[in-house]
């Protein structure tokens, strides 16, 4: 069973295309600070070692791994507008987390 993880805020790329703008996810665990690079963010979701989630406007959005056209895989929350990425709405920090970069989950 996946462990489930609060997405609080995003890092992005600037320079790349919507879908291939975010770079690192993170948020708190408790006390911890995390951080999760984008594919091993995908890797922990595809061996369903965490289950990551936001929540906005009151709603619990899920992360999912979709893929583009030439088979890429990207991040993308469950709901998404015509024409508005969720995922990109979230907070971008620009600093890297320093210590506890990411969480083990619980054996």
């Amino acid at each position: 069973m996946p462990t489930p993880l609060k997405v609080e805020w995003i890092k992005t790329d600037s320079d790349c295309p919507p879908h291939a703008q975010l770079t690192h996810i993170g948020g708190k665990a408790g006390e911890i600070d995390w951080e999760h690079a984008l594919p091993l963010a995908i890797q922990y979701l595809e061996q369903n070692t965490f289950l990551y989630y936001a929540t906005m406007g009151g709603q619990t959005l899920r992360f999912e791994i979709e893929r583009t056209s030439n088979g890429n895989k990207y991040l993308k929350l469950t709901a998404v507008k015509e024409g508005q990425d969720f995922l990109l709405m979230l907070p971008v920090r620009n600093e890297s987390v320093s210590l506890n970069a990411f969480v083990t989950p619980p054996r």
